[in-house]
């Protein structure tokens, strides 16, 4: 084979190489949850709320978010239905307020505008213990890996390795996502938030009282 047909042969290879690369990213990668979450980061530092809120469902991450802190809630008490049942009560009113709140709050924090000081009530308390969107600012994604995947769902669950930078510690979050119609995905619940808050609230102030 003469000189110029091995180079030609050679760019040739390059060239299949880029296009099997380009097919990849163009028409599999990008149809991923890893490269969803990789947009809610990056609308995170160039606050793009659209971008965001497409990705992120905030209303049913919020709602299943608080439905997981008024379990938690209850089962500091087992044993007191009367109570249990009475909190059901109102956690079933004051949701959707709470809820709204909490999704305002947070895409003005990703649009960077400052939030108002808030009275001191139990609604504003719930919200301030829900609302950590500035603290994934210092949270690090290390890996993430996808444990299921539902064809027919189209539910996705996966695990992220996170460092938070502010305290070098890892962390791990259980986050479920579900696919939109252009094969993009969106998050819809973060499983073990209300557990990551605690864990990194102990580390950050070990001696606060829960």
């Amino acid at each position: 084979m003469s000189k110029d047909k091995k180079v030609i042969s050679t760019l040739g290879l390059f060239a299949v190489i880029i296009l099997c690369l380009s097919y990849f990213y163009f028409f599999i990668f990008i149809k991923t949850p890893e490269y969803s979450l990789r947009l809610v980061r990056e609308s995170i530092n160039k606050h793009d709320v659209q971008t965001f809120k497409k990705h992120v469902d905030l209303k049913l991450v919020y709602g299943n978010l608080f439905d997981n802190y008024i379990s938690l809630e209850l089962k500091a008490n087992p044993n007191d239905s009367f109570t249990n049942n009475f909190v059901l009560g109102i956690a079933k009113i004051i949701k959707p307020a709470i809820v709204e709140e909490l999704v305002t709050q947070t895409e003005k924090q990703i649009a960077n505008i400052e939030k108002p000081a808030q009275e001191n009530n139990d609604n504003n308390k719930i919200v301030s213990d829900l609302n950590k969107t500035d603290d994934l600012k210092t949270l690090k994604i290390k890996n993430v890996s996808t444990v299921s995947k539902d064809k027919d769902s189209k539910i996705a669950n996966l695990i992220i390795a996170v460092t938070d930078t502010q305290i070098n510690q890892d962390f791990q979050l259980n986050i479920k996502m579900s696919e939109l119609s252009d094969g993009t995905w969106q998050i819809i619940e973060i499983s073990n938030a209300i557990e990551f808050f605690k864990a990194r609230e102990s580390i950050k102030n070990p001696t606060a009282t829960n």
